[in-house]
């Protein structure tokens, strides 16, 4: 067993992660999860003994097999399992590993690591660049894997498959929970219900004292302007006893209500809870004029001498929600620039209106903040752009960030931000999920659900796909071939 135990790691003087206490068991599949720059490659390099800025207790009693993110590591090794390889989609394997794309360095690092099936592995983000085909074949691979794993992912298809124990990153604390993706949003609803009951419960004590001290207060002045109508008058020996009796009856209306003050300061402060909040888009004129948006009959794409489509058709409507899926190299990309640019065999509507993000986008860097870069090309209104930004994974505090700091995560956010509130009707993203992680994508899906234009998308990630796909259509052997 490996244990960490109060583990403290901080960054620049402040908290990174606190961990009270984790174990890895023989055979434990764990999955680490959380957004990004919150601290998941440290806490794999501290597991694998390559971080040793922290306090607390750690226990190594695993030794681990390390594939790290494939754009910080050009060391996978010289042995390479092209049998592997090859059941993962091929790669065309020139012996220069800087001359390969990054799903080329994925499949080559994994066929490194996953030699031996006893072998403890450590995988940083492996699904990346992986095509529907290879993340496919690596879950069945690593789900039948007989060593321990611990990976970082931002796949929750790869969660749901594979893991027995998910750690999360929450607020720079790690905590554990039992079992597959969907057991933790069970767990995490549970979670989210139990607060609310408390909270609730908490609004009904404060209530009940709040009117308690206030019915005393009434009593306390009754008493008092009884007491000061007869303070002038002649008191009757006979009636001492009573004046002195409802004095004391004032003091002791005063400690109760002390009493229930001292109550009330101590019930404990309501616990937060994320809001979920429903973004509502205003109508477009394109819903109002057109049904169909585009479409094409007999449509045939090369690139180069290399034919991609071959006498294909398909159309889309209004404020579908469409996504080309297939194995890499088949022509997703190419067909998505194809629609952009208004290739003569694709009729699209005079009213379309194209926003364009591409995977390999261009960021660029004016000196401007986070907020006036977004607002500069949308005619929403300044609280609306922020409940957008917020849903797509950005806080109060980043709205004044230089454009010029921003990560690659970040700039990919605030582009997804300008193409969903610019002047667009039309949106075409490739990829969109890359470099985003879970809290991101599940707001990104919130926000496409509720875009009232048109979407057409690509991604590997299935479960985004089936999550906001109202279309899908697959590329295969030159061909379009609607699936959904």
């Amino acid at each position: 067993m490996t244990m960490l135990k109060d583990i403290y790691i901080e960054f620049l003087g402040k908290a990174l992660l606190t961990i009270d206490r984790l174990e890895i068991l023989d055979g434990d599949k764990i999955a680490i999860i959380g957004a990004n720059g919150s601290g998941k490659t440290t806490l794999l390099n501290l597991i694998s003994g390559h971080f040793n800025n922290f306090s607390g207790i750690f226990e190594k009693n695993h030794d681990f097999l390390y594939l790290k993110q494939i754009e910080n590591n050009n060391e996978l090794g010289n042995e390479t399992n092209y049998a592997l390889i090859s059941k993962m989609g091929g790669v065309p394997y020139s012996g220069s590993f800087e001359n390969c794309s990054g799903g080329e360095k994925i499949r080559l690092g994994l066929s490194n690591v996953i030699k031996d099936e006893f072998v403890n592995l450590m995988l940083d983000e492996p699904t990346t660049n992986l095509d529907l085909s290879s993340v496919k074949f690596l879950m069945k691979t690593l789900k039948n894997h007989q060593g321990t794993i611990i990976f970082t992912t931002h796949d929750r298809n790869l969660v749901e498959e594979i893991a027995t124990k998910i750690w999360v990153i929450e607020n720079h604390k790690v905590k554990e929970y039992k079992g597959s993706w969907t057991d933790y949003t069970e767990q995490k609803q549970l979670e989210r219900a139990t607060v609310e009951n408390i909270n609730t419960q908490i609004d009904v004590q404060k209530e009940q004292l709040q009117s308690a001290i206030q019915n005393k207060r009434e009593a306390l002045k009754r008493t008092s302007n009884v007491t000061s109508s007869k303070k002038n008058k002649r008191i009757n020996p006979g009636r001492l006893g009573q004046s002195k009796s409802r004095g004391s009856s004032q003091k002791g209306i005063s400690r109760q209500i002390k009493s229930l003050e001292k109550k009330l300061e101590n019930i404990p402060m309501k616990k937060g809870i994320l809001e979920n909040k429903e973004i509502q888009f205003p109508s477009m004129d394109i819903q109002k004029s057109s049904r169909i948006v585009m479409y094409a009959n007999k449509l045939t794409i090369h690139a180069g001498d290399n034919m991609l489509l071959d006498n294909t058709s398909f159309q889309i409507e209004t404020g579908e929600k469409v996504a080309f899926v297939g194995n890499n190299g088949v022509g997703k990309t190419t067909l998505l620039n194809h629609i952009y640019h208004r290739h003569e065999a694709i009729i699209i509507s005079s009213n379309v209106k194209f926003s364009y993000l591409r995977q390999d986008f261009f960021f660029d860097q004016k000196d401007v903040d986070l907020i006036h870069f977004v607002m500069n090309d949308t005619e929403h209104s300044y609280d609306f752009v922020v409940d957008v930004l917020e849903k797509i994974g950005f806080d109060k505090s980043d709205l004044v960030k230089q454009t010029m700091t921003l990560s690659a995560g970040e700039q990919l956010k605030a582009l997804l931000a300008t193409s969903l509130l610019n002047r667009s009707n039309v949106l075409i993203l490739d990829e969109p999920t890359n470099y985003l992680d879970i809290d991101a994508i599940q707001g990104l899906e919130q926000l496409i659900k509720q875009y009232p234009g048109t979407i057409l998308f690509t991604s590997h990630d299935s479960f985004f796909v089936d999550k906001i796909a109202t279309v899908i259509y697959e590329i295969s052997q030159r061909k379009l071939k609607r699936i959904r």
